[in-house]
Parts: C-alpha cells; structure tokens; sequence
C-alpha cells in the first residue's frame, strides 16, 4: 500500500464523526488524486447537524496532514510544528461553537504534536543547503528608461529586441498608469523610453509576437482591470498591432470575462494560425481557456479550466509528442500546477502535476526552463505571494522557488530549490 494511501485510510477512520465532502476532496488532492468529480460535490455540500462545519473539518485534516505527512506541506519539519500548532489553535477557537468534543481532539492532537515536533530522521526530507562560497559574479544596478514619478506598479518586464535592430529592448507595463513602454535600446549601453500605450485597463502582462505574420513583432497584454480583488467582469486580452514602424494600435481581442493575468499565442490546434493559451485570476471564478484563431484577430473561446486564481499558463511540449501543451498555475486555495496535454488538433486532456494543501500557499509565479539542460522543458515556479489569503500579510516560511523536474512523457519530479519570502 503506498504512503499516500495508508495516510487516506488513517485519516478516513479518524474523520468518522466529520465526514463532509470537503474531506474526500482534501484527501483527494494528495498526488496521484483526481479533483474534479469531488470537487463538485463539495460544492454542493449543506452543513448537518451533529457534524463539524466546514471551516472546522479542514482545519483538522491540515493539522492532520501537517503531521502525518510533510511533504504536503512543502516545508521542513521543524517548521510543522508551527504549521500544527497553528491549525489546531483554529479548530480549538471553532470547538467552542460546536458539539464536538474537545477532550476527544485535544488527547489525539497532542499524541500527533508531539510526533511532529520531536527531532527525528525523515528519508524523504532534504538536507538544509551548505551556505555558498562568495561569488566572483558581481552585478551593478543600472536604471534604464525615465525616472518614475511615484511608485510604479511594474507587473512585468520582457527582454526582447522588439525593432530587430541588433540590441536587446525592454518592454514593460505598469498596472498602477494603465500603461505599456518600450524602453528601446539605441546603442550598446544607451536606453530611450517610449509609451506605446495608455488606458490599458492594469496590464499585467506581455507576450511578444508576430501575431498577423507579417514581419514585424505585436504585443499581446493580459489586462486586470482592477489589481485587487473583484468579481466583476472586467477582464481583457488587448493586441497592440505593429504598423511596421513601430507605432501600435490596438486591438480587443476578449473582454467582460473574469480578469486576465496571462495570454500566450501559439498553433494549438495544427492549421498554421496563432491562438492564445489565457489565464484568468477572476476571483470566486477563474478560468483556463484556449482561443482559436478563425480568421486575422478574431479568436473563438474553448475553456479547459474553470478554477478562479491562474497566476500564469506556459507553452512547451511537455510530453514530446510534437504537439504544444499548455501549464497552468493555480492559486487561491487551490495551490496546484496543472498540465493540458494537446494531441495536436486542440484537443486537450488535464492532469494535475503538483498541489500543496497549505491554502496559504501563496503560488506568484510559472516559467519554463529546461534547468539541467537535458533538451526536455521543465517548470520553474514561485510561491511568495505577501498579499495573498494568509491572515497577516507579509513574508512566510515556506515562501521559495520550486523545480517540476521533466522527466519524460509527460513526468515531473518535485525538487525544493531554496526559500525566499515574498518569491
């Protein structure tokens, strides 16, 4: 019986009092655990009496969890003492509302806490890294473009040579002016900042490409709208198309949706034509989707996900099969990367590729990279996330860069690369 299955037998006879569906739905999103038909469940779940609320029962199976298993958790064990005592000082606030019986969880916490905090040898837990010898690399900070009025809101920075004169560029948007700036590269060494765009609804995001074939490189920007949460439709994906001088006009290639932190174009489905692979945050409601190109910038939605709080989507051919798939990063309290395998005439099935059951994860950011240059796309993300769900806001320790290691076909391997708060 594997680890992951003994852990949901055992917790299964202690939730016997508190079955909701919210339990199978936790258990289920132990690695190797399909979500979706649970998760349906969960949601139509209505409290009962004689059962612990909702909010109580999870509360339990995280400190369980933080307990029996601290790979779940992404952290070292001495730090899910904290994340136990943490979880049960919340069940223990909740208990007090409630019909169950204290006694009873207090006697079985402590017996856990104790296995938790006592110093002991895991084989699966990593040792701590060897401090680092003292580079020769040094860097030197160097502003570039004009000085910012203020403080900025700079959501993301592309390097790329965008008037394909021989010197890297950069371009930029910031959230807080509504704008996208190109800070053009003149001369080995010399920068000139451009506006190319205002009023463009929080961008947040800017995929660089060529997206009507002819020569000259668009900008594709994911547009939030609002930063901060919001369940409204205010969500868009806006083309700034290149005239072949560099000047841009835009162009609204999606709006009313849920708010939409990234879009990524690529031929998904085989016809030689760019679609988009988009991520969308929303709120309470979220979505992947992919976006067929049916003639020059117009696009016709297929949704893949419907799970609020995608961070980024990712292109790359993850399973080598010749045919483009897309990951995902989900946060929220959902916390997982997610891999939609295409067969080539956009088709896609998913599968989740990792998830932590820590809500406040904290999950900010996905890239590929193949990191031990093996020729095979691997993933590369963060979770820091400072003003994320947790309920102080600020660094955490389990903040850090994390590694999907692919090793072929399709299968990854979970590596902690190191921490680093608000990452």
């Amino acid at each position: 019986m594997s680890k992951n299955r003994r852990y949901s037998v055992w917790f299964k006879k202690e939730a016997a009092l508190i079955r909701p569906p919210e339990i199978v739905l936790a258990l289920s999103r132990l690695p190797g655990h399909p979500i979706e038909q649970k998760l349906i469940a969960s949601k139509r779940h209505k409290k009962r009496k004689n059962r612990i609320p909702t909010v109580q029962s999870l509360c339990l199976l995280r400190f369980f969890a933080a307990i029996e298993n601290r790979k779940l958790f992404r952290a070292p064990k001495s730090r899910l003492c904290e994340t136990a005592i943490y979880q049960y000082s919340k069940l223990m606030i909740l208990d007090r509302s409630n019909h169950s019986s204290p006694i009873r969880l207090l006697l079985g916490a402590l017996a856990l806490l104790a296995a938790a905090c006592s110093p002991t040898k895991n084989a699966e837990s990593s040792p701590e890294p060897e401090p680092t010898s003292n580079s020769t690399v040094r860097y030197n900070p160097t502003p570039i473009g004009n000085p910012a009025g203020g403080r900025p809101w700079i959501a993301h920075v592309k390097a790329v040579d965008l008037d394909k004169d021989g010197f890297t560029d950069f371009i930029a948007c910031d959230s807080k002016d509504d704008t996208v700036f190109w800070i053009r590269q003149i001369a080995e060494g010399q920068f000139e900042e451009t506006l190319l765009a205002d009023q463009m609804r929080a961008p947040v995001h800017i995929d660089p490409v060529d997206i009507d074939g002819d020569g000259d490189l668009d900008l594709l920007v994911a547009c939030m709208s609002i930063i901060f949460p919001n369940n409204d439709k205010i969500g868009a994906i806006i083309a700034l198309e290149n005239d072949g001088a560099n000047r841009f006009s835009k162009r609204i290639l999606l709006e009313n949706v849920d708010r939409v932190t990234d879009v990524r174009a690529v031929d998904l489905n085989g016809d030689g034509a760019l679609d988009l692979a988009v991520g969308q945050f929303g709120y309470d409601q979220g979505e992947v989707r992919w976006m067929k190109q049916t003639r020059p910038w117009e696009f016709e939605s297929h949704s893949l996900l419907q799970l609020s709080g995608t961070i980024n989507v990712c292109i790359a051919d993850f399973n080598q099969d010749g045919h483009p798939d897309i990951a995902a990063q989900i946060s929220q309290q959902w916390e997982e990367i997610h891999l939609f395998e295409n067969d080539g005439a956009g088709n896609f099935e998913s599968r989740i590729l990792w998830g932590s059951t820590n809500e406040h994860y904290a999950s900010s950011g996905l890239s590929t990279c193949d990191l031990n240059q093996d020729g095979l796309p691997d993933l590369l993300f963060t979770n820091g996330d400072g003003f994320g769900p947790t309920p102080l806001p600020g660094p955490q320790p389990w903040h850090g860069v994390q590694w999907l290691e692919n090793r072929g076909q399709g299968q990854f391997r979970y590596h902690r690369i190191g921490d680093l708060a608000g990452a």
